[in-house]
């Protein structure tokens, strides 16, 4: 076998296949469902749904707007069997809770769309091949466009 071929079955033999994202999404749920369990008997469960939000907003910033809402759904699915009367059912029994389930959801899908925009343009401006002059990058990240108000600010001193 030459040096070539051999380096060349090492790579493909050291390559890590990528876990699937829809493990990493339940193993998520999964995590944050375990945690309201183990503290369920200090404090009212029902009362910490909204720690469901933890995992959408952290896949939202690693896997995008897409993977945040299925978490979210995942969330509230999992909310609604760990956490609202009668717990170990998806019938909720109160509907107040259906309520609070409703807008945990609606807050979820916002959360991650709201993360993932903000971590992409952050991505965005570190990927770009021409590094910006900190005054740039800082108007840049105000929301203002510094190119634009430096051609507005070089015609108000032309004239």
């Amino acid at each position: 076998m030459r040096r070539r071929e051999f380096i060349m079955l090492l790579g493909r033999a050291a390559q890590v296949q990528p876990v699937p994202l829809l493990l990493v999404v339940f193993s998520a749920i999964l995590l944050t469902s375990v945690v309201l369990l183990a503290v369920d008997s200090f404090v009212d469960a029902e009362a910490l749904a909204f720690i469901y939000l933890l995992p959408t907003v952290v896949m939202a910033m690693h896997y995008g707007s897409t993977v945040g809402v299925l978490t979210s759904f995942a969330g509230a699915l999992a909310a609604a069997y760990f956490c609202f009367p009668p717990k170990f059912s998806f019938y909720i029994s109160d509907p107040l809770n259906v309520a609070e389930s409703g807008f945990f959801l609606l807050l979820a899908v916002i959360a991650s769309k709201a993360v993932a925009v903000v971590t992409r343009d952050d991505r965005v401006i570190k990927s770009t091949s021409i590094t910006l002059s900190p005054p740039l990058r800082a108007g840049r990240i105000a929301g203002k466009n510094p190119i634009s108000e430096f051609v507005i600010g070089r015609r108000a001193l032309d004239q």
